[in-house]
């Protein structure tokens, strides 16, 4: 499974935002998971254990968005 990676603007500033989908039609049931820390901060992309726990999350049928709070 892979993620896509778009960004909003929070006041001025990008932010990225991973997001998991389950395979399927929808609608499906969504969450959204802070980063790990301490790896996260450097990247989301980097962590391990954001991929899998956002991998996990969609494999079990959730639309998962995972926002980079350090933006």
């Amino acid at each position: 499974m892979t993620f896509t990676t778009t960004t909003a603007d929070v006041g001025g500033s990008e932010m990225e935002i991973l997001h998991f989908r389950p395979e399927g039609a929808g609608p499906h049931p969504g969450l959204i998971v802070c980063q790990h820390i301490p790896v996260a901060h450097a990247g989301l992309e980097t962590d391990p254990w954001q991929i899998a726990t956002g991998e996990r999350l969609a494999a079990m049928g959730y639309a998962v968005a995972m926002p980079f709070m350090f933006h």
